[in-house]
């Protein structure tokens, strides 16, 4: 990233965080607590800043900040419900105290880019990951396979627009595959951000809301297919949104190439592979061997807050006292008292109260191998959640997502986590 830009704090403390390649997390676990009594003197107002509060990352030649705090953060006075590009000159807050004029944020900063970030143009692609129905109320499960956009950069939905053989494999009930529409919607990227089109008489919901006309839409919206005359439904079908920025997004395919079915990569040497003559058998002295105990883990977590404990405190812990790591001969990690022993949880949790809350089992993650490749799943058995949210069941888990813990005797959620771990995965 170009020298120069960074978060100015605007409360009267002379406090500027430098915004470098590497992503920028601010929380009161993350930064120094000297930096933050310095801040924010009263522990009250303090407390209303969450452990890990934002991030701010760079996705191709755009700053994102992404809110990580149920308390929420505000850009120029608007929540932030999942990300947003920052653009010079923004305000952003966090936390809140009561004034003689009503609610305020606790700290705010200026946002100031370097005249290369503020003069970048952004560039957004986009494709559509297919959403599996929860079943007993957990969240749907994100499959590995996607629409990708077309020539235009958009993504266009409807009977028409792709073979039948994909609308099979999404609805095998023909009843409710022909009450789809020929064209039924669009998602366009536009000048100020992407789009979705309704293009069917009845309609296209956007996170449960019906949709007639059009709508802008953001990262991680769900858009999905109702039955005519029947919002209130299940679905049809549902898609995740997924909005890439052009530096790291799939390559545009040609407008002749042949349609994608879900999944497909379009590369036409695996496709002229997929047809050639079975590989000659390798010799053994050509074959390389890797002891698979030698390989580093395919996924681990990381314990980036604990209550009771301070980022500095976390950080001067051996490796080994705060990551808990898979291997490939057993993809899967379980998290509770009994599958850790007194001595993972004594240092993350000095309280034996606290430690007394740990449950014997509050999830486990695991590698699910689909048709397309591995994914990994969370299984969130007692008191979790999963970057904020309370998870009941399955849901598929993404690089650097946090998952939470906090016991009760009756397994739900406390108001603060017991401990939260960062995802670390080669996968996503």
């Amino acid at each position: 990233m170009a020298a120069g830009s960074r978060l100015i704090c605007i409360n009267n403390a002379p406090m500027e965080i430098e915004l470098t390649q590497e992503p920028l997390r601010v929380g009161r676990a993350v930064q120094p607590f000297a930096v933050w009594q310095q801040l924010i003197p009263d522990e009250n107002t303090r407390n209303t800043i969450s452990r890990i509060h934002f991030e701010v990352v760079r996705s191709a030649s755009a700053l994102v900040l992404r809110n990580l705090s149920s308390q929420g953060t505000l850009v120029n006075g608007s929540a932030v419900d999942k990300e947003v590009v920052l653009k010079d000159g923004d305000i952003i807050s966090i936390g809140q105290v009561e004034s003689e004029y009503g609610m305020k944020p606790t700290l705010q900063f200026k946002v100031h880019l370097s005249e290369e970030d503020a003069t970048a143009k952004v560039q957004t692609s986009v494709c559509l990951w297919w959403l599996l129905p929860g079943t007993n109320g957990a969240e749907p499960t994100v499959l590995n396979k996607q629409l990708l956009a077309g020539p235009t950069g958009a993504v266009r939905v409807g009977r028409a627009l792709q073979p039948p053989e994909f609308w099979q494999t999404l609805v095998p009930d023909e009843a409710c595959r022909i009450a789809i529409s020929r064209e039924h919607f669009d998602v366009c990227p536009a000048e100020d951000g992407v789009m979705l089109i309704n293009r069917s008489i009845a309609g296209t919901l956007l996170n449960g809301v019906m949709v007639q006309q059009q709508s802008r839409v953001s990262n991680g919206d769900v858009i999905a297919i109702p039955l005519h005359g029947q919002p209130k439904a299940s679905p049809i079908v549902q898609f995740r949104l997924e909005c890439i920025p052009v530096s790291t997004a799939y390559a545009v395919p040609k407008a002749d190439a042949a349609p994608r079915l879900l999944g497909s990569v379009g590369n036409q040497a695996l496709d002229n592979a997929a047809f050639a003559s079975p590989p000659k058998v390798k010799e053994d002295s050509d074959v390389v061997k890797v002891a698979v105990s030698a390989l580093p883990p395919p996924f681990s977590l990381e314990c980036v807050a604990a209550r009771g404990s301070e980022g500095a405190d976390l950080e001067q812990l051996p490796k080994t006292s705060r990551v808990l790591a898979a291997s490939f001969s057993q993809a899967e990690i379980s998290v509770g008292s009994s599958f850790q022993s007194a001595d993972f949880w004594e240092p993350l949790l000095k309280d034996p109260a606290l430690r007394a809350k740990i449950l014997p089992l509050h999830f486990r993650i695991s590698m699910a191998h689909l048709s397309d490749g591995p994914m990994l799943l969370l299984d969130a058995h007692a008191a979790t959640e999963l970057n904020g949210n309370i998870i009941e069941g399955k849901a598929p888990v993404l690089q650097n997502d946090l998952i939470s813990i906090g016991g009760t005797p009756d397994g739900s959620v406390d108001h603060a986590p017991l401990v939260c771990f960062r995802v670390n995965s080669a996968l996503s």
